[in-house]
């Protein structure tokens, strides 16, 4: 895979690609082997927020890709490209690429248009720095600057007539906070909406909340100014064995200013943690940001899809063959719903409204229902492990079902997962099985009803007559629901070895006098 870049296009595709692990949800880009030949191995990549843009570097140079064009864009003149190297990343802003370079011991901020040929003279702005970029940050249209002599910078990107530049609001040293500027992997920030909308931007970095994950640990660094007006900042550590993380800022209602770490094992998460409002009144010295949900991963994670409520990420797989001195290494896509992980941790703390809040975000989904079906299985285990009288989660997770369309279904799914003696507390809190039925026939759902008529025969509720069975064979021929009719008939069969319950059912609704 050395010659190749992967983009992973699953994001775009139907809700079912993104969880099935046989969908084809990747876009193999070959790299130009003129490049590869002379300046591998890759050390960075970088891809614009819209997915269109790639760009990547090796020992020297760049070069970046167009998926709309199909066309990398390389240097012609190879003098011109083997003169700088990339030191501290790369970051699309639309279709401009922000590029840290080094060229003999000196450091720049270099800007490229992707619609313009890569040479050194269609550089858009060149930003001299005194100091190597450890690394880049983009947050709307600030560029945050972190460099090796443990200084801060912040750029905003400002477009003007005929071209684009940076213009430098301001720096901050971290001197006597991060001991080791080459620790820090990754960084981001997060300003008040009141300075965001109407402070200046000059200002930001004294009242900027900044993330970091500096050998491991995950620190937030919060502001505050000394008396003599100087900003100083109180350190935050969230976790240790922190690999990278992801801020989810804006969107889904119920996750915004939320963090999301990975530490090897498994996903962290922490709901609301970066919430500027709800914390700029509270004493530092007392605030302890829990971790909200833990959810076990056994493959990497590459992102969050939060809109489809998805963890994406790979592992690998290996091949041997008898013939073959070695083995083979290949790399799968694997996914995990994080939604009923979510919803535990609300319904586990009575917050029955933002858990339907939460729901509500992605009931259209078509495995929606699967999402709550999985909820609902988990926590009918976690019941049968306890005693009865201290487990008050199943109640509540019943409650939240209630108000959904999809309640049915999900009782019966699930019912049909669990072993039958879970059944008896399952319905004690969710409602007699024939009551349900009756419910499914009331509200035209026949295949949901033909799952419960499995659930009452195994509770022994069903009279000798199958006289439920019968209606719903009714119910299923006015449909003309002919998939349902024959399990329906084949149900009848298997009840009765005699054969006597299905000739019933065929005489009742006289079925031998229907035209074929």
């Amino acid at each position: 895979m050395d010659d190749r870049v992967l983009v992973y296009r699953g994001a775009d595709q139907p809700d079912m690609s993104v969880i099935s692990p046989e969908a084809d949800v990747w876009q193999h880009i070959k790299i130009p082997q003129r490049y590869l030949a002379s300046n591998w191995p890759i050390k960075y990549s970088s891809l614009s927020s819209d997915g269109r843009l790639v760009a990547i570097a090796g020992r020297r140079g760049l070069v970046h890709y167009s998926s709309t064009s199909g066309r990398w864009k390389s240097f012609g003149d190879e003098a011109q490209e083997q003169s700088f190297s990339v030191r501290g990343g790369m970051l699309w802003f639309h279709h401009v690429l922000i590029v840290a370079t080094e060229s003999s011991k000196s450091y720049q901020l270099r800007l490229y248009s992707r619609d313009l040929e890569l040479t050194g003279q269609n550089v858009l702005h060149r930003e001299i720095l005194t100091s190597p970029v450890v690394i880049l940050s983009l947050v709307d249209n600030s560029l945050l600057v972190y460099t090796l002599d443990n200084t801060l910078y912040h750029y905003l990107i400002v477009p003007t007539p005929d071209s684009i530049r940076l213009h430098l609001c301001g720096s901050i040293t971290f001197n006597g906070i991060i001991a080791s500027p080459t620790a820090v992997r990754m960084l981001s920030w997060m300003i008040p909406t009141s300075q965001k909308h109407l402070g200046d931007p000059v200002d930001d970095l004294s009242v900027a909340t900044v993330l970091m994950v500096v050998g491991g640990q995950l620190i937030l660094l919060r502001p505050c100014k000394a008396a003599d007006q100087e900003v100083k900042y109180d350190l935050q550590v969230f976790a240790d064995r922190i690999e990278f993380c992801w801020i989810h800022l804006r969107g889904i209602g119920a996750l915004e200013n939320s963090l999301w770490a990975y530490d090897a094992h498994g996903m962290r998460i922490w709901l609301n943690a970066l919430s500027m409002e709800k914390r700029a009144s509270e004493d530092v010295d007392n605030l302890d940001v829990k971790e909200s949900v833990n959810i076990p991963l056994d493959f990497y994670p590459l992102s969050v899809l939060m809109d489809k409520g998805i963890i994406i990420g790979a592992e690998h797989e290996i091949a041997t063959r008898m013939n073959l001195p070695f083995v083979m290494f290949r790399h799968t896509t694997s996914s995990h719903l994080f939604l009923q992980h979510i919803l535990l941790y609300y319904l586990g703390t009575k917050q029955v409204k933002n858990a339907v809040q939460f729901a509500s975000h992605y009931r259209k989904l078509v495995y929606f229902s699967h999402a709550l079906e999985v909820l609902l299985h988990t926590v009918v285990e976690a019941d049968a492990a306890q005693d009865e009288s201290d487990n008050k989660v199943l109640p509540i997770v019943v409650d939240f079902l209630d108000h959904f369309d999809v309640c049915l279904d999900v009782v019966v799914g699930c019912a049909r997962k669990t072993e039958v003696d879970r059944w008896r507390r399952l319905f004690d809190i969710v409602g007699n099985p024939k009551t349900l039925f009756e419910e499914c026939l009331s509200a035209g759902k026949l295949k949901t009803a033909g799952s419960y008529l499995l659930v009452l025969h195994t509770l022994e509720q069903l009279d000798s007559h199958s006289t439920d069975a019968i209606r719903l064979l009714r119910c299923a021929v006015e449909e003309k629901e002919w998939d349902l009719c024959k399990e329906l008939l084949r149900f009848l069969h298997s009840i009765d070895d005699t054969g006597g319950a299905l000739r019933h059912a065929v005489a009742e609704l006289q079925l031998e006098e229907m035209p074929v």
